[in-house]
């Protein structure tokens, strides 16, 4: 990749070999956060990314390249994609009194995830947007804590 910052992923045997190495990202910053096991071998990777190329060429950025979206990234067991989502908004333009103009919201991002008694997984991050897929988070609150509950093929 050729990003200025990827993700960078690997799977090792119980005597820390390395079975597999994965790179993955897109020209802007991609950051994972955080990897949990799934039951097939495989893994989930929550993150922020600001990419809508490479490995994010065709999962649904939202806004522009200056406005990160939390992802959730599936790979199975031998380290191939499945399929990456990206949760987000895009900003907003809010008026002053004065009629000074600025851009509001826009930014979400996923630290961690765990798997659920259901079999489900949930992660958690922030958002500062009230659209998008994040509706109908709180529009009285600037940020705000997010959870995002998932099922193994990525439906919310």
């Amino acid at each position: 990749m050729a990003g200025i910052c990827d993700g960078w992923l690997i799977k090792l045997n119980s005597s820390g070999d390395s079975l597999w190495t994965k790179v993955f990202g897109g020209s802007s910053a991609d950051s994972p956060m955080d990897v949990v096991a799934d039951n097939k071998g495989g893994c989930i990777v929550v993150g922020i990314t600001y990419s809508d190329d490479g490995s994010f060429i065709s999962t649904g950025h939202h806004g522009d390249n200056t406005q990160p979206d939390g992802f959730v990234a599936f790979f199975d067991k031998d380290g191939e994609i499945s399929k990456i989502k990206q949760f987000g908004s895009k900003s907003w333009t809010a008026t002053l009194e004065d009629g000074t103009e600025f851009q509001i919201g826009g930014s979400e991002g996923l630290y961690s995830v765990i798997e659920t008694s259901d079999g489900n997984y949930m992660a958690v991050g922030y958002s500062n947007s009230t659209d998008g897929d994040l509706v109908p988070l709180d529009d009285t609150q600037f940020w705000t804590g997010w959870f995002l509950k998932f099922d193994p093929n990525g439906k919310n």
